[in-house]
């Protein structure tokens, strides 16, 4: 029942706005009937082409550089659409163009490349105002794309053999370049992280990094050593001159790691030495001076190590430099190379321009039965929205 009620509600809305929907769908109606006889038709010509493309020679290098290498290049994408087979056209077909079509990039914009299965085959597809228009800018352009790509092609043969022999000498440069680069890290045992040299310039250089890496801490340790033992003495002479105890001396600093690892002093020895200070002192001095000596001995190492380390790694970035460098220039000569060899490609047309007499898209009739059906949905949604819509009425119903 409420579905009736509902039903009987919307009927008697109809009845009452019949007058704004009638409006709302004449117009509606009108305004597609007029864009449908005022916009020019539209037709499409299309004309199939093959391209056969040269492929690079395939090399260990080359592949191992890029994945794509040795694969055919194609030029229709870069050039079926350029300019300059436009400017072709356009001289070609001048009497049956408008002004507007002879705009630089106009008829451009009304051209299409449809891709096959096969990646060799592709179809040149034109829209224009006629059939026969279509037909003969399809053809026309096709025509003018295969006879560029032939002129384009010519004199290439001796650039090609040229560039070929750059490449070939490019190659060697940049093995003799990764040749002296490995053997500089063989060499040296220079060892690479992760594939990238380690934060820490140490583990850089292999076995003598973690030797220079060792020296230092070996030199520190000695330093603090020498350090502590110096302290002590001067602890112990100022016991000497007030007459204190040498158990007053602070023993503990005997504890770092390079007099421990020594074992020549310790706190048990400096103890059997009683209370005769001297005989502290003395033993105190002599392991200072030993100290000293390796202190000393072992910064001398530590300095020329650092000295070395930095002749390598000025080495190696030189090295380093040249194969980025012979690497960049190989590149170069073998995209140079890859363009030559897409422009040697050869071009035929398949088959002549074909269109259909039927204009693309809706046709007349099909845009004014859209235009009906938007027209109906225009009224009746009007007419709901201006019933629903606060107003005399709609206050009247309320009050």
């Amino acid at each position: 029942m409420e579905k009736e009620i509902d039903v009987k509600e919307y009927l008697g809305l109809l009845r009452r706005r019949w007058r704004i929907v009638l409006v709302l769908f004449l117009v509606t109606v009108a305004a597609a009937t007029a864009v449908t006889l005022l916009q020019p038709s539209a037709y499409e010509a299309r004309v199939r082409l093959v391209e056969r493309s040269y492929t690079l020679l395939l090399t260990d290098r080359l592949q191992s550089l890029d994945e794509k290498a040795g694969q055919p290049g194609k030029m229709y994408p870069l050039y079926a659409k350029s300019g300059a087979v436009e400017g072709r056209v356009i001289e070609r077909l001048e009497s049956i163009l408008s002004p507007v079509e002879k705009v630089p990039g106009a008829l451009r914009r009304r051209v299409r490349l449809v891709t096959r299965d096969d990646p060799a085959i592709f179809d040149i597809v034109v829209t224009a105002s006629s059939p026969d228009k279509a037909v003969q800018i399809a053809n026309a352009w096709a025509a003018e794309y295969v006879a560029w790509i032939k002129e384009s092609s010519q004199g290439l043969g001796a650039e090609v053999e040229l560039t070929s022999q750059q490449l070939s000498d490019a190659e060697q440069r940049l093995a003799a370049a990764e040749e002296a680069l490995d053997g500089f890290k063989r060499d040296t045992g220079i060892a690479v992280v992760g594939g990238k040299y380690d934060s820490d310039p140490y583990p850089r250089f292999g076995a003598r990094g973690k030797e220079l890496e060792q020296k230092v801490l070996l030199l520190a340790s000695h330093r603090v050593a020498q350090d502590n033992l110096s302290l002590l003495i001067q602890s112990a002479e100022e016991i000497k001159r007030t007459g204190g105890k040498v158990s007053d001396l602070p023993l503990e600093l005997l504890s770092v790691e390079a007099i421990a690892n020594r074992g020549h002093l310790s706190i048990e020895q400096i103890a059997e030495q009683g209370e005769d200070i001297d005989a502290v002192i003395a033993l105190l001095k002599a392991e200072e001076e030993i100290i000293s000596n390796v202190t000393e001995a072992l910064s001398a190492e530590v300095t020329d190590l650092q000295a070395e380390l930095i002749s390598l790694d000025g080495q190696l970035t030189l090295l380093e430099r040249d194969e980025e460098d012979a690497l960049e220039i190989y590149r170069a000569v073998q995209n140079k190379l890859e363009e030559l060899r897409i422009r040697q490609a050869t071009v035929g047309i398949l088959g002549e321009a074909t269109t259909s007499q039927r204009p693309t898209g809706l046709g007349r009739t099909q845009t004014i039965g859209v235009g009906i059906l938007f027209g109906l949905f225009i009224g009746v949604g009007g007419a709901f929205l201006l019933d629903y819509l606060p107003g005399p009425e709609a206050k009247k119903r309320g009050g």
